[in-house]
């Protein structure tokens, strides 16, 4: 039997997020991803990692396709910096998210010899020392699975910045309106956002 790993406060509160998220996804809600041919290359003194691929931006009615090359410290460096520089101008959270902890456990019977086992790769991060979420990724490739890690982290910050907008027009709506039940729901939601990135009044 394959070992569970172990279920953090973080991996809770990122599913408490994208249930809240769930509820104001609209067209503009974006998916990413990286194109199938990713190029990697690692030098060891100094040690650097480049990584060349092209990044997916997708919603309803867009889709964006954009080369990226980057140099950083291993993969999952090298691809943050890029999306931040990509991001920073229009997303307030890019600038400040900060990477707690990386790491990788193997997901293989105990006592087998198999070299195809499964990875898990797990992504601790913080914006602005707001409560830490974690991310995780399985794949029988380390790269894949640690490169998916970091596109959930940012695709959920920015769907959480887009709803975090949404939710500010719906207040002022139903404010207007006198509907002090949807008022709270959705003023109960925004403080669960803000809690866990920024929030630009």
């Amino acid at each position: 039997m394959v070992p569970a790993l172990n279920t953090l406060p973080s991996d809770i509160r990122r599913q408490k997020i994208l249930k809240i998220l769930s509820c104001y996804e609209d067209k503009e809600f974006v998916r990413l991803s990286l194109g199938n041919d990713i190029v990697v290359r690692e030098r060891l003194t100094p040690p650097s990692t480049y990584i060349e691929s092209v990044l997916h931006i997708k919603h309803e009615d867009y889709k964006s396709f954009i080369p990226i090359s980057s140099v950083g410290h291993g993969p999952v460096n090298a691809l943050s910096k890029e999306i931040v520089s990509l991001l920073r101008n229009r997303y307030k959270f890019a600038d400040r998210l900060k990477l707690l902890e990386f790491k990788i456990d193997t997901n293989h019977k105990r006592g087998s010899i198999k070299t195809n086992s499964n990875v898990t790769t797990t992504l601790i991060v913080s914006v602005d020392h707001r409560e830490v979420l974690s991310f995780r990724a399985t794949s029988h490739s380390i790269l894949e699975a640690s490169l998916s890690s970091v596109l959930q982290m940012f695709e959920l910050y920015m769907n959480a910045e887009k709803s975090i907008n949404k939710i500010n027009m719906l207040l002022d709506s139903y404010r207007k309106r006198n509907r002090g039940d949807l008022y709270t729901t959705a003023l109960l939601d925004l403080s669960n956002l803000v809690s866990c990135t920024c929030y630009k009044s």
